[in-house]
């Protein structure tokens, strides 16, 4: 797989459906972090599951072209997966909400 520079993320089409976990019952403190963290150019949607049932997501409202191949978790986490935390880590340590107090 050829590398993706800055952009590892896989982009999927309107047409295409991607395998993910449904997180269920955030509290208003995780939705203000989540918020937060998502820019404005992604929109919250509500989308239809494979099982029917429906979930927000957020979807990146912006034109781009989709890099080739399919997304790979191995390939992300060997090539990207630290520095995806190391700027998860600086994100939060600028943008802690009322949530981080208690931790």
């Amino acid at each position: 797989m050829s590398d993706r520079g800055a952009n590892p993320y896989r982009l999927i089409a309107a047409d295409e459906s991607a395998e993910g976990l449904l997180i269920t019952d955030l509290t208003r403190d995780d939705w203000h972090v989540i918020d937060a963290f998502e820019d404005d150019r992604y929109d919250l949607h509500q989308l239809q599951l494979a099982d029917e049932r429906y979930a927000w997501a957020y979807v990146y409202s912006a034109t781009l072209a989709a890099p080739a191949g399919l997304w790979d978790s191995q390939h992300f986490t060997e090539r990207h997966l630290t520095e995806y935390v190391r700027r998860c880590i600086a994100w939060r340590q600028r943008h802690c909400v009322p949530a981080c107090t208690a931790e």
